[in-house]
C-alpha cells in the first residue's frame, strides 16, 4: 500500500495557511508522511490494523483494557520495526495518550496512519 504522490507545498501556501488549523495541520502531516515513509510507515500502519483486526475478533471491539492488549500484542513488532526498546506499560501509556491525542485534534488520516507518524516521531 503505497502512500501515493506528494504534493509539495511552497513556503507562501503554508505561511498562507497560518490562519487555518486545518489546513496546517494537513501540510504538516503531508510533509511528515512523506518524511517517514522509508522509516517503515507502511509496515508499522500494518501492524496497527492487524492488531486492531485480532482485538475486535477477540473481544467484538468492546475493551476498557483496549491499550493494554494492544500494547502486549504490539511490542515485539514495534521493537522490530523501530529498533527501539519500549515496555509493554510504556507503549500501553502511549497508547491511551495516542487515543486522546487523536480525538482532540481535526485529523486529514485515519487513526493507524496518525500514530505510525507519532510512534516513528516519538521512538525513532
Amino acid at each position: 500500500m503505497g502512500m501515493g504522490p506528494v504534493r509539495t507545498w511552497s513556503h507562501r501556501e503554508v505561511a498562507d495557511s497560518a490562519s487555518e488549523p486545518a489546513l496546517r495541520a494537513r501540510v504538516w502531516r503531508i510533509s511528515l508522511e512523506s518524511m517517514v515513509a522509508s522509516d517503515h510507515f507502511d509496515e508499522i500502519v500494518s501492524h496497527l490494523v492487524a492488531t486492531a483486526k485480532a482485538h475486535h475478533a477477540a473481544t467484538g471491539g468492546v475493551n476498557p483494557e483496549w491499550a493494554r492488549w494492544y500494547a502486549e500484542h504490539l511490542v515485539d513488532d514495534l521493537n522490530s520495526v523501530l529498533s527501539s526498546d519500549i515496555d509493554a506499560d510504556e507503549l500501553t501509556d502511549w497508547l491511551a495518550g495516542a487515543d486522546r491525542r487523536y480525538r482532540s485534534e481535526p485529523q486529514t488520516s485515519s487513526w493507524p496512519k496518525a500514530y505510525a507518524v507519532w510512534l516513528i516521531e516519538e521512538y525513532r
